[in-house]
């Protein structure tokens, strides 16, 4: 996922995308000094679920974000 806001952390971004289904692991990737660069990555449980995120629109505040699937 990209375009988070920099505000974004593991927690914040997994419960965001449990509306969609069960999140097995949330990163949120972060620079050298721990400054969050902006994008992170969602394992779902299932591929179902993940396809649902990959599909619905991801407004968050200011930021619309960008999702890719990898199966």
């Amino acid at each position: 996922m990209g375009d988070l806001s920099f505000e974004q952390n593991e927690e914040s971004l997994r419960q965001t995308m449990a509306e969609y289904g069960v999140v097995v692991a949330a990163q949120v990737c972060v620079d050298k000094d721990g400054r969050p660069k902006g994008y992170g990555f969602v394992v779902f449980s299932d591929e179902t679920s993940a396809e649902l995120a990959c599909t619905a629109a991801k407004q968050r505040g200011q930021r619309v974000w960008r999702v890719r699937c990898t199966v």
